[in-house]
């Protein structure tokens, strides 16, 4: 049974919270399912039961939680901890947290917070054993639309020699938020060579990080105070180039984007 999930009603407050969640930007609470939730483009929350961050409470024992969350629209998954505290054991034995992120599972516990995962599907499972808890979790689900403006639609390319236009959505406007675009670009032939660089380029720095808002070139974040190559010094790729643009659901905190370009010669 599927279980469709708008980025609705505000369930939560998190003042002074890390960035994506801090301030007045509140998110509804996904709860333990045993349906499939597809998500709305937005943020959601999931936490381990009793968790409250200004009056830390334990979560209970004997306790098993499932999330079966699916995209409604093409896009990622993407899955961040702020508070991650559960008890500790070999192997996370006991008390768990498990996300399954396509054909791949991360298994966390103790103070062991777990990284950023990405998936077009995620599982999560929370159990606990009866014995031994802790104060407990609470982690955040972004569902993310894959899309871009003009130009090279986000996915995977082959190009013959030529100069490809590579803009963030709604450019010269503010882009959206919830974003999420992969492009996976190749030159047709291996005697070709690639370069790329941006004419133009404003994302939102957050307190110096490219945490959120964020272009990546072969593993390379920039945002403002950490540009992009520019025209007048392209970025020599070689035979290949991976570039990923990414937004947070904070709707004030967008900015004009980019008009980048890849040349292949």
């Amino acid at each position: 049974m599927f279980r469709s999930v708008p980025a609705g009603p505000v369930e939560v407050t998190l003042d002074s919270h890390p960035l994506e969640v801090r301030g007045s930007y509140n998110r509804p609470v996904l709860g333990c399912s045993s349906d499939v939730q597809t998500l709305e483009p937005g943020a959601y929350i999931i936490h381990s039961p009793n968790f409250d961050r200004h009056n830390p409470q334990n979560y209970t024992n004997d306790y098993t939680c499932t999330y079966q969350l699916r995209l409604k629209y093409h896009g990622i998954l993407r899955f961040d901890c702020f508070d991650f505290q559960l008890e500790d054991s070999d192997g996370c034995s006991k008390d768990r947290l498990k996300v399954t992120y396509g054909s791949q599972a991360l298994i966390s516990c103790g103070r062991n917070t777990p990284r950023t995962l990405y998936g077009e599907s995620l599982d999560i499972d929370f159990t606990t054993d009866s014995s031994g808890t802790d104060t407990g979790f609470l982690c955040t689900v972004m569902s993310k639309v894959s899309t871009s403006s003009s130009g090279l639609f986000c996915g995977r390319g082959f190009l013959e020699p030529g100069t490809y236009s590579l803009v963030s959505l709604f450019y010269p406007d503010n882009y959206g938020t919830s974003l999420y675009c992969r492009w996976d670009l190749s030159a047709n032939l291996l005697t070709y060579s690639m370069e790329f660089s941006c004419r133009d380029f404003d994302m939102v720095s957050w307190d110096g990080s490219c945490e959120w808002d964020y272009l990546e070139v072969n593993g390379k974040k920039y945002c403002n105070g950490n540009p992009p190559p520019g025209e007048d010094s392209p970025l020599p790729v070689g035979q290949h180039v991976e570039v990923v643009y990414e937004t947070p659901d904070l709707p004030d905190k967008t900015r004009k984007g980019f008009n980048c370009t890849v040349v292949v010669k």
